[in-house]
């Protein structure tokens, strides 16, 4: 995948090893779906590289980039069909007890949990019926609420992070995000979850 070729390139990095970055620092600046078919792994991945670069002394951090927060809001656009689909078989294999136990690792089976609207949230249900079946799994795991967006992005990535004298955004921040200070980019990190 492009990320480990990126993680390789930088050499923090192996494939057979895993984190071999030692105390290096890497920030990933965000942007993690609407980028391909591989979603699901690169969700997967860089949760497995940040506890492995930890446990070395080194860090991974990763910030929410606008697709993380368009996704959070239910905008499936740029979604491709292949990322769709992917959603769709993991729902399948990890809501089957059987299935699940076998390829829980291959799946990413600990991402998931019972995809669905809340009962209540006729949004959720209104937005679910108007869009494709392929996509309605890949929504329900995103959106705010859903199980990656809220035990995922909403208690392990931000959408800043100051290191030093050094600020990590993605995109940029502008002057009513400076004026505001952090409690409109700590309520932005709350909108994912």
């Amino acid at each position: 995948s492009k990320l480990k070729e990126a993680l390789t390139i930088a050499r923090v990095w192996d494939d057979t090893q895993g984190w071999i970055g030692g105390s290096t620092v890497v920030v990933q600046l965000g942007d993690q779906v609407d980028r391909g078919d591989d979603e699901l792994e690169v969700t997967a991945l860089l949760r497995q590289v940040a506890l492995q670069a930890k446990e070395a002394g080194g860090a991974l951090h990763i910030l929410l980039g606008n697709h993380e927060i368009m996704s959070a809001q239910g905008d499936i656009r740029y979604a491709t069909p292949g990322a769709a689909a992917r959603f769709h078989d993991w729902n399948q294999t990890c809501s089957e007890p059987d299935r699940a136990s076998s390829m829980a690792e291959e799946h990413h089976c600990d991402l998931w949990e019972p995809l669905r609207c809340p009962d209540k949230d006729v949004h959720c249900q209104r937005q679910l019926m108007q869009m494709p079946a392929i996509h309605r799994s890949r929504f329900l795991a995103l959106r705010a609420g859903g199980p990656i967006a809220r035990n995922v992005w909403g208690k392990e990535r931000r959408t800043m992070l100051v290191i030093g004298d050094t600020l990590f955004v993605h995109g940029g921040i502008d002057q009513a995000q400076i004026a505001g200070g952090c409690s409109v980019l700590d309520g932005m990190d709350r909108t994912v979850a």
